[in-house]
């Protein structure tokens, strides 16, 4: 079982939202939000991987409609 986040989704969907890697990186959001940079990297990370498994969902339910 994994651990209870200490952090409200609506802080995590907000720090998301905002990151780009060329002008609202990691530590950027860190400083403003006062988190350490790798758990705002986590967050990135782990919401680019979830869009990326959807992503891949979907091109392999298309495959299998035709």
């Amino acid at each position: 079982m994994g651990r209870k986040s200490i952090y409200p989704e609506e802080l995590k969907a907000q720090v998301i939202a905002e990151y780009s890697p060329n002008t609202c990186g990691y530590k950027f959001l860190a400083r403003k939000y006062d988190l350490k940079r790798d758990t705002v990297r986590s967050w990135v990370l782990a919401s680019q991987n979830k869009l990326l498994k959807e992503k891949l969902t979907e091109k392999d339910e298309r495959k299998e409609n035709n």
